[in-house]
């Protein structure tokens, strides 16, 4: 990018050149393979780039930087002139974790500096990196400009402008904007949350067949509240009826028949999914699966074997995991 009229001088000295400004931009990718990506300017007044957008596949970016070359030739009237050259670079991390991907800034400093004569610029760059979640990120570099004479305090130099600014009328700042999006693709699937996806209610005396009170405080706590924290998307399946659960109710073997054992399965299952309703919904979808005494393991009454398992299938619960929150 040229800009002619660099910091509103347009000057042309007797029989010389007139005045001009190059800011030129690239994206360095630091892959298997570098790639370089210039940024294209969009127009004035306004001196905007267009932001890039990148794609790359998933832990193979370790690092991108934003590399600017900046040249200028100044002349102000009755006043002198000045030329310079400036290089300076930008570098963020890239790291990945299950929310996503996230970017550490390394170091913004120039690699090449150098000016002379009367009029000076000096270079300052700020990064920001707004807070964003998830495969998607955007950083932004903020380059300023300040010309003017050294007479004013103006040096060629890096870093915030400490000088009085406004000392002189011959003093102007001029800021470009780079806007990089990055994109991660192919990202593995994320570890489906096994605590969520089973439960137990158990049940304390050898014919409860109903939810009491403690055990659904117990259940809404343990289960169906984290569900919805940590799987929204999930629990929002759930309550739609697009994520259908088992329900295996079991029963102790305690002497009564098979057939009463298997029907006190089926009513504990029954008052499981009255439970679950009260926080999702009528539309749950589930299947009844009332295993009575079949999985007992020892005759008489047992503790551990007077329950109802609430089970998500993972293939089920897959397509709606994408989200998952720590």
């Amino acid at each position: 990018m040229r800009d002619n009229k660099p910091f509103g001088e347009p000057g042309i000295p007797q029989g010389g050149q007139p005045s001009w400004l190059d800011v030129n931009a690239e994206l360095i990718v630091y892959d298997k393979a570098i790639l370089k990506v210039p940024f294209e300017f969009v127009g004035f007044p306004m001196n905007v780039f267009k932001p890039l957008h990148t794609h790359f596949r998933w832990q193979t970016v370790k690092e991108i930087e934003v590399a600017i070359a900046i040249d200028y030739y100044v002349y102000v009237p009755t006043e002198g002139e000045g030329k310079g050259h400036y290089k300076i670079s930008a570098k963020w991390s890239v790291d990945y974790d299950d929310d996503g991907i996230k970017l550490t800034t390394i170091r913004s400093t120039p690699v090449e500096m150098k000016g002379e004569g009367d009029y000076a610029v000096h270079a300052d760059a700020e990064l920001y990196q707004p807070s964003l979640k998830g495969d998607l990120q955007k950083t932004v570099l903020l380059l300023k400009l300040n010309g003017g004479l050294a007479t004013d305090g103006v040096t060629v130099s890096y870093g915030p402008f400490s000088a009085p600014f406004g000392k002189a009328s011959k003093q102007s700042l001029q800021s470009y904007e780079f806007i990089v999006v990055q994109l991660a693709t192919e990202h593995p699937d994320k570890p489906l949350p096994g605590h969520l996806l089973k439960y137990i209610v158990s049940f304390e005396k050898e014919d409860q067949s109903f939810v009491s009170t403690d055990q659904g405080k117990e259940l809404r706590s343990q289960w169906i509240a984290p569900l919805q924290k940590e799987a929204p998307e999930l629990a929002d399946a759930i309550k739609a009826g697009k994520c259908p659960m088992t329900l295996t109710g079991h029963a102790s073997a305690t002497g009564r028949t098979k057939v009463y054992n298997a029907g006190l399965s089926a009513e504990r299952i029954t008052s499981v999914a009255k439970e679950i309703k009260k926080h999702f919904g009528d539309k749950i979808a589930y299947v009844p699966v009332p295993r009575g005494q079949m999985d007992t393991t020892q005759r008489g009454p047992s503790p551990q074997e007077k329950y109802v398992e609430i089970e998500i299938h993972s293939d089920a619960a897959k397509p709606y995991i994408s989200k998952t929150k720590p």
